[in-house]
Order: C-alpha cells, then sequence, then structure tokens
C-alpha cells in the first residue's frame, strides 16, 4: 500500500510541474519549452505539442469552434479543451459533465492541446468523483481508484498498479486473443456492411426488373386503348367539322333565302343522317378501356395480381325483380334487400335462402356479427317467412332476426358506429337528422335542417339516398340523388361535402374500398364512378344494362357486388 501512495505522491508531482507560472519572464517560458520541462509525460490529455506564441492569448476553444473570439479562463482536463468565464462555469452543471476535472485560470496549462481529449473520461472512476484510476484488483478484476483501494479492497491480496499490469501485457496469451477476437469481429461487421450495401444495390436492381415486366405486361393493352380512343377523337373531329360547315352553309341559305339551295343541301344531309347515327353507335360501343388493379395477396409464392376489372369477376342471379340495399354477412353472404323480400345468398355456393317478405315497405337493414335489424315504418306489414330454396334452411340457429318498428317513416337510417343516424324529409328544403337507439326511438335531434348546408354558395343536400359507414376513420359517407353529391357527416351532425357534379347523375349506393377510395351507383348513367376523398372522379364500371342502386364491397377478397334493377348482381375486382 506504501507503494501505492508513492505512486500517486508522483502523480501530484506531475501535476503540479504542469502548472506555469504566468508571471514568468518569457524567455524563462520559452528555455522552459525549448527543454521540454513544461511538457507532461503521464497524462496523454495533458500532452501538449503546439507551443503557444508569447504575444498570443489563450481562447475559449468551443467559442472559437462559433467564430468567436473569447480570452481562456479555465481548462477542462477531461475534455482537453479551454473554457471562457461562462463555459468553465457551467461546464460541470450538465449531468454528462459533473465528473470533468477543472482547472482555475492559474492551473490551467499555457500551451494549446493538438490531442482530442474525448478517451480522458475513460481513466476517470466511475465510482468516485474526480478520482483517477490508478490500480487493478486482480481478485475482483476491478480498476480502481485510490479511493476504491481504501474503501473496498484494502485487504485484497493481488492489487497493483496500472503501469505494473501492462508490463507483462504484451506477454499476456489470453489479452492477445482478445485482441485477435476484437480484429476478427471488426472484420465481421465490416463485411455485414458491405454485403449489407451490396443488397440494397440488388433490391434496387430487383425492383427495377420487376417495375419494367409489369409495365410491359399492361404496356400493350395500355397502347392498344390510347391508339383506339385517339382514333374515336379523330373520327369525332372530322365529323364534327363536316357538321359545322354544313350547319353553316344551311344558315347561309337561309338567311339568304336561297330556298333551292337549303332544299338541296337538308335532302342530302337526310340521306347520311342515319349513316352518321350509325358510325356513332359504334363509335360509343368502342369508348372504353380496360381497367386493371394491382391486388395484394400474401403468400409464399405471390406478391399479389394484377386484374382486369372491366369484365363481371361473377353473375349472381336473383329471385326477386330488383335489388334496393346489399349487405355484407359473415362466412361469404350477401344479404339482399328488394322492395318485397329479403334474400340471404352464399355467393361462394350460390346457395339461398329468402326468409323476410312485406307489402312494398321502406325498409333499412344492419347486421351484425349474430343479428340482423331490419328497420321498418310501424304502419307497414312485415311477415317473417322461412322459404327453403336451395341452401340454407336453418337460418335463425345462425342469427337472430330483430325487426324494429320506427314511429316515422325515414328516407335514410345508416349505422353510425355506436347506434343509428336517421334522415328524415319533412317538407321540401328541409331535412332533418335524428338520433335512432337499437329499439328505433329517437335518443336526440342532431340536426334540425342540414339542407341550407352550402360549399362554394351551393347547397348540397335535398334528398340523401344511400350511405356508408367508415370503420377506420369513424365516418358516414352519404350520397344525395336530387343534388348530384356525396358528402361526408360525423355522428354529431357535422358535414363536408366531398363532390357535387353531373357527372354522378343520381347518386345512390356507395362503398368504400380497401385503399379508401369510394365506390358510387350513378343510377341515370347506368355506371359506377370512383370518388377520391379529394373529390376526384373516375369511371371504373359502365355502363350497365341496368341501373345500380346499391352496392357491397368485401375488402378480404377485393370484389364489389353491385345490384340494382334487373336479376342479377354483378361482382366485380377492385
Amino acid at each position: 500500500m506504501a507503494e501505492l501512495s508513492t505512486e500517486q505522491d508522483a502523480i501530484n508531482d506531475v501535476n503540479a510541474t504542469n502548472t506555469t507560472d504566468t508571471n514568468l519572464p518569457n524567455e524563462v517560458a520559452s528555455k522552459g519549452k525549448d527543454e521540454g520541462t513544461y511538457e507532461s509525460e503521464g497524462d496523454p490529455a495533458l500532452n501538449f505539442k503546439e507551443s503557444l506564441k508569447p504575444e498570443e492569448e489563450l481562447v475559449c476553444q468551443p467559442c472559437k469552434d462559433e467564430g468567436k473570439v473569447l480570452v481562456a479562463d479555465g481548462f477542462c482536463v477531461t475534455c482537453g479543451e479551454h473554457l471562457c468565464e461562462m463555459f468553465f462555469k457551467y461546464h460541470t452543471v450538465p449531468r454528462l459533465y459533473r465528473n470533468h476535472i477543472l482547472q482555475e485560470k492559474h492551473e490551467m496549462p499555457r500551451e494549446i492541446s493538438t490531442k482530442n481529449a474525448c478517451l480522458k473520461p475513460c481513466q476517470m472512476c466511475t465510482f468516485h468523483d474526480h478520482e483517477l484510476l490508478v490500480s487493478f484488483c486482480n481478485d475482483h478484476e476491478m480498476l480502481c481508484c485510490n479511493k476504491c483501494i481504501e474503501l473496498t479492497h484494502q485487504l485484497c491480496n493481488d492489487v497493483e498498479s496500472i503501469e505494473s499490469k501492462c508490463d507483462s501485457m504484451e506477454e499476456d496469451e489470453e489479452l492477445q486473443s482478445f485482441l485477435d477476437g476484437i480484429n476478427n469481429l471488426k472484420t465481421d461487421f465490416e463485411e455485414t456492411r458491405s454485403k449489407a450495401l451490396r443488397n440494397k444495390e440488388e433490391v434496387e436492381w430487383y425492383y427495377e426488373q420487376a417495375v419494367h415486366a409489369f409495365a410491359q405486361c399492361i404496356d400493350t393493352n395500355r397502347q392498344a386503348d390510347q391508339e383506339k380512343l385517339t382514333q374515336i377523337v379523330g373520327d369525332c373531329d372530322k365529323v364534327i367539322l363536316r357538321l359545322s360547315d354544313a350547319i353553316q352553309e344551311m344558315n347561309a341559305a337561309r338567311e339568304n333565302q336561297k330556298h333551292n339551295e337549303l332544299f338541296i343541301k337538308i335532302t342530302l344531309l337526310k340521306k347520311h343522317k342515319e349513316i352518321i347515327n350509325t358510325n356513332m353507335t359504334v363509335l360509343n360501343s368502342k369508348n372504353n378501356y380496360d381497367r386493371y388493379f394491382f391486388l395484394s395477396i400474401k403468400t409464399a409464392r405471390l406478391f399479389g395480381q394484377v386484374l382486369r376489372m372491366s369484365v363481371p369477376a361473377d353473375t349472381l342471379e336473383l329471385i326477386g325483380t330488383d335489388c334496393h340495399q346489399l349487405i355484407l354477412f359473415p362466412k361469404q353472404r350477401l344479404l339482399i334487400i328488394s322492395s318485397s323480400t329479403v334474400t340471404l345468398l352464399n355467393y361462394s355456393t350460390k346457395e339461398r335462402n329468402q326468409f323476410a317478405s312485406l307489402n312494398d315497405a321502406q325498409s333499412f337493414i344492419h347486421c351484425t356479427e349474430k343479428e340482423i335489424l331490419i328497420f321498418v315504418p310501424k304502419s307497414e306489414y312485415w311477415q317473417i317467412t322461412n322459404v327453403k330454396n336451395n341452401g340454407i334452411t336453418n337460418f335463425k340457429q345462425d342469427f337472430n332476426i330483430k325487426i324494429i318498428s320506427t314511429k316515422t317513416s325515414y328516407g335514410l337510417i345508416l349505422y353510425n358506429g355506436e347506434t343509428f343516424t336517421a334522415f328524415c324529409t319533412k317538407e321540401i328544403d328541409e331535412v332533418a337528422v335524428v338520433e335512432l337507439d337499437g329499439n328505433g326511438n329517437v335518443k336526440r335531434s342532431v340536426n334540425d335542417n342540414i339542407s341550407t348546408l352550402m360549399t362554394n354558395g351551393v347547397r348540397f343536400i335535398e334528398q340523401p339516398e344511400g350511405g356508408v359507414y367508415d370503420e377506420e376513420n369513424d365516418v358516414m359517407f352519404i350520397t344525395d340523388y336530387r343534388k348530384d353529391s356525396v358528402f361526408k357527416m360525423t355522428k354529431d351532425g357535422e358535414c363536408h361535402c366531398i363532390v357535387i357534379s353531373e357527372r354522378l347523375a343520381g347518386p345512390k349506393g356507395i362503398a368504400v374500398c380497401r385503399d379508401g377510395t369510394l365506390m358510387v351507383c350513378c343510377t341515370l348513367t347506368k355506371c359506377v364512378v370512383k370518388v377520391t376523398k379529394d373529390g376526384e372522379i373516375y369511371s371504373f364500371i359502365g355502363p350497365l344494362t341496368f341501373e345500380p342502386f346499391a352496392l357491397a364491397y368485401d375488402k378480404e377478397n377485393a370484389l364489389l357486388c353491385v345490384g340494382g334493377e334487373g336479376k342479377e348482381i354483378h361482382a366485380f375486382y377492385a
């Protein structure tokens, strides 16, 4: 232990030697530097090689890095940097720097360090502040400062100085094995890094190859569609030009009272009109294109498929004459509501069961996993039947049917995530919104009249016709038949118009697809369009052979079921 004390005294002597008297004459200081008198041989953090010229003044190094010049007022031994008065005062305030060793102005070195002292904290004791590690306890395999020796390791048999421990390092096989292991580990990380960089490049290559192959796959269809549509535009331009010339000539003959000329032109044009109409019919039949999209399929072999959407994936025949509402039911089943019946159809096996009939009542249906809720006006007559028809027979064991009679006849009843939102047209230009409970009773009035709401100075609500609840965004999307609009609504009655356009042409059924876009039935043009949540409209399906009234979207199988005025339901990939 005496040896350790002697070693500590030597360290203190070295630190004392590093202190330069600021009052020494310049020639003495210069001589000391020439002879190495003031160069520390012990601590690397205090090994200063770049001498300060006599006329230069020490400055704060952190400030200098920021482009400022402030006189140094102290020195951090741990960081190896000179500090100005402010940095010196607050240097040990942050938790990260509390163990740093500071030297006052009269103690700080008079030379600028060329070494980075960032490794200095590794030489400080982690248990005792401002204490250097000086010894190693072989019994506990621990680095120790003087206080560690005094408090913990006084009875240990094998404690030696770090310098003594280092004397035999070169001959230590375990150390050499450890260093070799570290070098090998570094080499492994370098190889892993190189492999990761190569993999990054290969990811891009495979991506580009796949995208190129995918583009080539559908590019033939795209080019054919573009050429066909370009030809149609050109043909229309020619006919429009000729018709414009003919109309101009006939108007001129009429104004100049050249009746003979007018008669001849009209007679000639009559013979061509039938041919022109036929040509227009042909052009309209060609005025379409393939719609395709990527369907994600997560399997070991497939990322997905590119599917055409213009051709139905399946066609389901109905027993009734029409379809006013479609609702998905668990186990790939579809509820089909017409003006007189409710039918449960398994669209995978084509099995069906008609289980309810009514006398032309306005009904609205909501399904849970085990229950079907049927809202009907109290004055209407319903009859629940069990009609066995090539399929499901014990439907009441699979789910319950609940008939809910409402005191008022509503134009639309829609599930809002918790209860039900009902729309009632009281008078012209007056649409009230109420909230119903599970028994059809009014819980509260949501809005006395939403038809007064406007977008860009135009009303967008007059006759709400169809709706769907978006579970992910907790909002309802609703179509308005008379205003040709789609708007969204919260359960508290806050409305926002998404789009109002004649292109929607009497919208009714609406569905939310897996990508968040909306599908909307345009009854007057017999088609289904895609509407983004920004209000952009894109053609999707049609024209159909019937007026579409209802939509139901199966997210799991990416199928859009379309029903309406007719005896068929068409299913499209979407």
